[in-house]
């Protein structure tokens, strides 16, 4: 048995899914106010928990033998104390939870569930082809324009990421235009300065083993309502859901999205 401690978006889903597909079972931990369990009807386990329940899922998933785990998809911190319940396990973790970086307050939640003798863990090796490789994802090669940009932006995402805050950036007409934060991007993209913007989400300075950097058919389908140019995310370390579907809407859309890593320099026949 594995367990998964789901929070918001569809990433919970879509590693639920991967596992089932191996034949693993699981045993999902909802969130509190962050994710349904109907979300999960084939799961061997479903059960929700408050914000802050960390010994009570502990218990949990050792009671059903889940002794390796994996945190999946975020929180949402607006109006989070609602659904906020911290137990003896996760007191001391309640002021990280309220003004400290969401990095070293996941890598804390995890050192306690380990401590509490559940090992939690990467789940890339279960992702497949959800996880991206450098260069072409999807969608039409990258034009000049956003080739430069996007090399803006992929230089503000991972600056963002190494200090503990957002993981994604957008920039425009060779600017840096904004840093994602903790209302995520979505809200980032709301406020794309115009058509021809790129976006870069990178994961430097997180724990792999947490909220990884994710573009859905959601993200696709925003990018085209505010005409980004493309799209790049770091290759090896990001997560692209529904991937077929990405790939027919980038095509649709004409949106190039591309896996980026260290060497990338916006130059055309450098390495993305």
């Amino acid at each position: 048995m594995i367990g998964i401690v789901a929070g918001r978006g569809a990433y919970p889903v879509a590693l639920h899914e991967a596992l089932a597909a191996r034949g693993l079972g699981t045993a999902v931990a909802c969130l509190a106010g962050q994710t349904d369990p109907k979300r999960f009807p084939a799961a061997a386990a479903v059960r929700t928990f408050p914000l802050g329940a960390l010994g009570a899922i502990a218990r949990w998933f050792l009671a059903l033998d889940a002794r390796v785990a994996y945190m999946a998809g975020g929180v949402e911190r607006r109006g989070a104390l609602r659904f906020a319940r911290p137990d003896p396990s996760s007191l001391a973790l309640v002021p990280r939870a309220l003004f400290g970086r969401d990095d070293r307050l996941l890598g804390a939640v995890a050192a306690r569930f380990g401590a509490l003798g559940v090992s939690v863990e990467d789940p890339r090796p279960f992702l497949g082809d959800g996880v991206p490789a450098k260069g072409s994802v999807a969608g039409p090669p990258l034009s000049e324009s956003a080739r430069r940009d996007l090399l803006v932006a992929w230089n503000g995402a991972r600056r963002s990421g190494r200090g503990g805050r957002g993981q994604a950036a957008v920039a425009f007409r060779g600017r840096l235009a904004g840093i994602e934060d903790r209302r995520g991007t979505d809200a980032l993209l709301a406020c794309s300065p115009g058509p021809g913007a790129v976006l870069a989400k990178a994961a430097s300075g997180l724990d792999e083993r947490f909220d990884l950097p994710t573009i859905g058919p959601s993200t696709i389908r925003i990018a085209h309502a505010v005409r980004l140019a493309a799209i790049g995310i770091e290759a090896g370390r990001s997560l692209v859901l529904a991937r077929p579907r990405v790939a027919e809407l980038c095509d649709a859309y004409g949106i190039p999205l591309v896996g980026l890593d260290g060497h990338f320099s916006g130059a055309r026949g450098g390495s993305a």
